[in-house]
């Protein structure tokens, strides 16, 4: 009798290691970007990618570094990864067929063609994104929450 509960608790104990583990990888952050965007080409190709913790406050955030979000008030929880350009307090401007913070151009490789926006001081507790495909980032949505930020790729 001890003999069987032994091996049924060995047997509770594995189910419950391996319960877990799949658990925690599926509890991971992912995000996949589709073969037919590409929004974040060439540096990120169709494909899935790990996502990083979600910073938790502003010093926590690379500039220039590329992070997956939630789109801000979509119904799915739909996530998107665009770069960062800018930070709170920080100035954006698009002219001369480039991007401009703090009235400097940035080497950032986005073509953004001959779209222009006037000076936008990016507003507290949150940042400014763009990828390739205006569609997919703050151009559109505009300034994104950083609580909507899932974490850097």
């Amino acid at each position: 009798m001890r003999e069987q509960i032994s091996k049924l608790l060995m047997l509770l104990l594995t189910l419950c290691i391996i319960f877990g583990i799949f658990w925690g990888l599926k509890q991971q952050n992912w995000v996949t970007i589709p073969q037919m965007d590409n929004t974040m080409e060439p540096e990120y190709p169709a494909g899935t990618y790990h996502v990083g913790v979600a910073p938790e406050k502003m010093d926590d955030i690379v500039v220039g570094k590329a992070y997956a979000f939630m789109v801000p008030g979509s119904p799915q929880l739909e996530k998107r990864v665009a770069w960062i350009i800018a930070k709170e307090g920080q100035t954006v401007e698009l002219k001369d067929m480039a991007v401009h913070v703090n009235g400097i151009k940035t080497e950032i490789n986005i073509n953004i063609g001959k779209k222009t926006m006037a000076p936008f001081v990016v507003p507290r507790g949150c940042v400014y994104m763009m990828s390739t495909i205006p569609e997919k980032d703050s151009l559109t949505f505009g300034p994104i929450p950083l609580r909507n930020l899932a974490g850097k790729l």
